[in-house]
């Protein structure tokens, strides 16, 4: 039986094909994870630097940057 994913033709239980969308999905879901983390990382430095500001050392330690965001620069792929 053959149904159609993203408008491509998809075999149901074709290994290959369900190997290759599950790796993409896992990639996509790490980048995600990546993300996500380090954007609750610097939530914490923008918490810390308004509560007790930067002084001298927090500067030298985490750059001194207000209102910090981590984006994915690099490609991602896409099942379609």
């Amino acid at each position: 039986m053959t149904t159609n994913i993203c408008g491509r033709p998809y075999v149901l239980f074709d290994p290959e094909q369900t190997a290759e969308i599950k790796r993409v999905e896992a990639k996509n879901d790490a980048i995600d994870r990546i993300v996500n983390g380090l954007n609750v990382v610097l939530d914490a430095v923008d918490d810390y630097g308004e509560a007790y500001g930067f002084d001298f050392e927090s500067v030298g330690t985490v750059g001194g940057i207000e209102h910090l965001l981590a984006i994915w620069k690099g490609e991602r792929e896409s099942i379609c």
